[in-house]
């Protein structure tokens, strides 16, 4: 497998989890929706919907995703994999599982409280300090996992220098 079917095979496994989270968000709005008949909590049902169009994508085009993440090679690459081209791929799929695992689940329970209170007429400044934790949390395991795949060519040169005549040294 090249670099890029390693990519594209996590991103469709990024697209089954969504759609997991789509399924539970969707328990979570109805949950909402009952405790309101009002009916002031349609962002629950937005979140559902972008988590499954999300999901859609993902498993539609993960071979597009894969080929912005990580350049082109060709086919040829196969089941040879040097150790560097395995760290940046490696760096992606972390840099995808953290967002998924760590920061969606973080800012979605916060965003649902958010609503939620919001919803029962307080403001944000009144609910405990410690409820904010979790945004904190969420945004600093998003940067992470941002910044794992957005800067998977240099973590993959600083675990893997190159030496001698290849060398990027000056």
């Amino acid at each position: 497998m090249t670099p890029q079917q390693i990519v594209g095979m996590a991103v469709r496994l990024f697209a089954i989890w969504v759609w997991i989270t789509a399924f539970q968000s969707f328990g979570i709005a109805r949950a909402l929706a009952e405790q309101d008949r009002a009916g002031t909590f349609p962002l629950a049902y937005v979140l559902v919907g972008i988590y499954g169009v999300a999901g859609i994508l993902l498993w539609m085009f993960p071979m597009w995703i894969a080929h912005r993440l990580i350049p082109r090679t060709s086919f040829e690459d196969r089941l040879r994999l040097p150790a560097r081209d395995a760290v940046m791929a490696a760096c992606v799929i972390l840099g995808l599982w953290v967002i998924v695992v760590r920061a969606i689940p973080s800012l979605s329970w916060y965003l649902a409280l958010a609503v939620f209170w919001i919803g029962n007429g307080a403001s944000l400044g009144t609910m405990e300090s410690s409820r904010h934790l979790e945004l904190v949390t969420g945004v600093a395991n998003l940067i992470v996992g941002f910044l794992l795949v957005a800067k998977y060519e240099a973590i993959g040169r600083l675990i893997f220098p190159k030496h001698g005549a290849d060398s990027d040294a000056p």
